[in-house]
């Protein structure tokens, strides 16, 4: 078994087998987020996770900059359909903008 597994927790270990899968994950919205058809009932499946608690929070969390980057790229290319499947992300309803 690898040192750093031998020194930290169960919950802890369980992010190796996650990492791949959100690369993964990661480069399927980069190059698809044009296509709400595509992005946006990923993008609403983990926005239900990040409100569950423990891992599932970690790995919604690890998307986050690739939804950052696409968000601002939509807003340049003025694809507001895009921009608004992370911006129900991004903003609460109780916070969106008009």
């Amino acid at each position: 078994m690898e040192k750093w597994r031998q020194k930290v927790g169960p919950l802890a270990q369980s992010f190796g087998g996650i990492v791949p899968n959100t690369h993964v994950l990661a480069n399927y919205i980069a190059c698809n987020f044009e296509d709400v058809r595509l992005t946006q009932p990923i993008v609403a499946q983990l926005l239900a996770l990040y409100y569950r608690l423990g891992i599932a929070r970690c790995f919604v969390l690890q998307l986050l900059p690739t939804f950052i980057n696409a968000y601002l790229i939509s807003l340049s290319k003025r694809w507001r359909n895009s921009a608004e499947v992370f911006e129900m992300f991004f903003w609460p309803s109780t916070m969106r903008r008009s």
